[in-house]
């Protein structure tokens, strides 16, 4: 087996910037593949994209064939590792890397399964903004066995891969009808309720703010740095809560908590992703530690003797306000959201009585999703583990280290 790299058996392409000219995606029929589209996949094949472009223009564009291998290569979302596989051809976004195997040398299915073993993390210097160049990515040291042994390596993986599925459609379908039951619940309960009126949450909130409220960013890289050992303060990013905070953190000093004053986090508060996956909500946990906001969030608190944080969580976990949230998504690439379109969205103000009632009612729904959850993990984990044990008797990790 030789230890290659991935511009030796493979193409490392980027994609385009989306057409300007919005007739382009009318009756589009062509995907168009974004760094949104591989995140709502995270893992596995990609045949669907939410931009469709016309034929006409993909003719004049490079179309990307079934068993291209997508990764966000700019913007936070690179350090999420997520990988998925091209199922029907389609043209990529410039913010993603297209990976197009050598026939003759590398198999797509061999290519995608060795990528989800590498964390990009690995192979990007810290910076306030992630990314990784099409050089740097072509340098990532791959080992090639022979085609036979590849497919030897596939067909082992396919078949673990398939219980997995298997045993994570079972848990889904299980979470799914509780989910089900959480938004029926939250319909009848606005049906019914003693909703006093709709406001903005402008009129309600008491706090939104981000990282850059502390200033330019020239001030903030001359004051604050990211620590990977632990220190004075946790640095709150949405990667702690998309890995369920069992990821690293990082740390800042006292210094650079002192600096970040105007995005301190005390524990329950509402954060929300401003770019990437814009609008997805996160509830901050109580906490016994000092905790700043990391990039690309805002932090949001209410006048809880009008509207409890919880019930806010709640409500824009709901169709109701996910709707109202992507409707207020911008950018045809990279997703954002603004803080005045966070202010601009509307909430059924009820009673504080009436909204301790459906906080507690939800908790008991995910009581019960919180059990599936680690129970599945648990289960899953151990499949993972035999999967990368199969990629560990292949690929010689300490070699690929000293490699990279």
């Amino acid at each position: 087996m030789q230890l290659l790299k991935l511009k030796d058996v493979c193409s490392v392409n980027s994609g385009i910037s989306p057409p300007k000219d919005k007739k382009i995606f009318e009756n589009g029929t062509i995907p168009f593949y974004k760094t949104l589209d591989v995140g709502r996949v995270k893992a596995g094949d990609i045949s669907d994209s939410e931009l469709k472009v016309s034929q006409e223009f993909a003719d004049s564009k490079r179309v990307f064939e079934p068993g291209t291998i997508l990764f966000p290569k700019s913007g936070a979302s690179t350090l999420l590792n997520h990988r998925v596989m091209i199922q029907k051809k389609g043209l990529v976004a410039s913010t993603l890397a297209a990976i197009v195997p050598i026939k003759d040398l590398c198999l797509s299915k061999y290519l995608y399964y060795y990528l989800l073993t590498i964390d990009t993390k690995d192979f990007i210097p810290e910076s306030f903004y992630p990314g990784m160049k099409i050089s740097e990515i072509s340098e990532i040291p791959i080992p090639v066995p022979s085609l036979q042994e590849q497919e030897k390596i596939v067909e082992r993986l396919d078949l673990l891969n398939k219980k997995i599925k298997i045993k994570r459609n079972i848990t889904a379908k299980k979470i799914f009808n509780l989910e089900l039951m959480i938004n029926s619940y939250i319909n009848k309960f606005f049906q019914h309720s003693n909703v006093i009126k709709n406001t903005e949450l402008g009129n309600v909130i008491e706090t939104l703010t981000d990282y850059h409220a502390n200033g330019s960013y020239k001030i903030l890289k001359e004051n604050v740095e990211l620590k990977d050992k632990k220190d004075y303060a946790w640095m709150v990013r949405s990667t702690d809560f998309e890995n369920n905070f069992r990821n690293k953190k990082k740390y800042i000093t006292k210094p650079a908590y002192d600096f970040l004053s105007k995005s301190k986090i005390i524990g329950g508060e509402l954060l929300m992703s401003k770019i990437g996956n814009a609008g997805k909500i996160y509830l901050m946990p109580k906490i016994d530690t000092p905790a700043s906001l990391a990039m690309n969030l805002f932090l949001i608190r209410f006048n809880e003797s009008i509207l409890l944080n919880e019930y806010v969580y709640f409500f824009l976990s709901s169709h109701f306000g996910s709707h109202q949230i992507e409707s207020r998504l911008k950018g045809a690439t990279t997703q954002t959201i603004t803080k005045d379109s966070v202010r601009s969205i509307t909430i059924p103000l009820i009673p504080i009585k009436e909204q301790i009632k459906i906080i507690d009612k939800i908790k008991s729904f995910q009581i019960n999703i919180d059990f599936l959850n680690k129970n599945y993990v648990k289960k899953d984990k151990k499949l993972q583990n035999l999967q990368f044990s199969l990629l560990e008797r292949v690929f010689n990790f300490d070699q690929i280290g000293k490699s990279a």
